[in-house]
Formats: C-alpha cells, structure tokens, sequence
C-alpha cells in the first residue's frame, strides 16, 4: 500500500512539474515574440527602456517645449545627433547607445521610442 500512494504523489509532482515547465515555456516564446520581429532583412531586436534614467532624459530635453511637435523634434534632433555606427552584433540598449555615443539603426529607433513613450506630455 505504502508503494502505490507513492506512485501517486510521484505522479502529482511530476505532473506539477510538467504544468510549470509549460508555463515557464510559454512565457519564454510570448517574451521572445515581443522582443524579436522578424523583417525582410532579418530580425529587429526591441530594447525598448523605461527606466528612469530615460525618463528623466525625455524630460530634460522637452521640458522647455509646449507642443508635441516640438517635443518629438527636439528628441528626433537629440537622437539624429548620435553618430551612425553600424552593430554587427546585438542592439543596444537605449542607456547603452547613449553611453557609447554611437548606434545603427536598431539601437536609435530603441532609443527614440523609449524616450517617447516615456514622455508623459504626449
């Protein structure tokens, strides 16, 4: 008797194991489909940042503005600023791309939009 009970409670954990490797599964891909879109040149990495550190940035160089139009230019201009440089490799971060002073395509547009979404004036 004391063997079949334990077959059970193997069974149960096995089976809770089984549930939270779906689980852990499924939130993995949902996390690499936000993140990795597919293009025809091949595959855009969104680091998009919220962090305080880029909102504190946004605010800065807007606060003087009094229209989107000119918060989204000042920004553009800020982003448009950063040297092009091309990333062979993976994109950067959007503190990242402000440390280095550099970025491609990728690593600017991440940046753009995190310090536009951050902003609460638009």
């Amino acid at each position: 008797m004391h063997s079949k009970s334990a077959q059970t409670f193997a069974k149960i954990v096995l089976g809770i194991a089984a549930l939270y490797f779906l689980y852990v599964f499924s939130k993995a891909v949902m996390i690499i489909n936000r993140r990795h879109i597919s293009t025809d040149d091949g595959i855009y990495i969104n680091s998009i940042s919220d962090s305080p550190y880029i909102e504190k940035l946004a605010y800065e160089l807007t606060q003087h503005c009094n229209t989107n139009l000119c918060r989204v230019q000042t920004i553009l201009n800020y982003i448009t600023n950063i040297p092009y440089k091309i990333n062979n490799f993976q994109a950067h971060s959007p503190q990242k791309t402000i440390q280095m002073n550099f970025g491609d395509c990728d690593d600017k547009s991440n940046l753009l939009i995190s310090l536009l979404s951050t902003n609460p004036k638009f």
